[in-house]
């Protein structure tokens, strides 16, 4: 396989990523032939990816912020890390204000509950 297209993806063609949002796989690669299936399944894993590490950020940000929990933030992202390791879940279906009450719902079912630091 070629290197270039191992890891190429469309995540800067603003255009090709509004119709990523709305077709199916199989609409998406008929519409746009000259791409492979490799690219699109790259784009789908950074997309993933980047929404994963938004949960991370925000678990981590929770913790760091938990009275019960008095840690540093490199210490937090640890915990958040380890925390999301546990779970199986499928971060493509969750948008911006799911990762945040899934975060908070994680960590609560893990024993941090409160969000404030004195």
């Amino acid at each position: 396989m070629n290197k270039d297209i191992k890891n190429a993806n469309f995540l800067d063609d603003m255009e090709k990523m509004n119709d990523f949002k709305i077709l199916t796989k199989k609409q998406f690669l008929q519409s746009y032939s000259y791409l492979t299936e490799q690219e699109y399944d790259n784009t789908q894993k950074e997309i993933n990816m980047n929404k994963k590490e938004h949960i991370i950020n925000v678990m981590t940000t929770l913790i760091y912020l938990s009275e019960s929990h008095g840690t540093n933030l490199q210490e937090a992202k640890e915990i958040a890390k380890d925390i999301l390791k546990q779970n199986k879940t499928n971060f493509n279906k969750f948008r911006f204000y799911e990762r945040l009450s899934f975060s908070r719902n994680l960590l609560k079912n893990n024993g941090i509950t409160q969000w404030y630091r004195q």
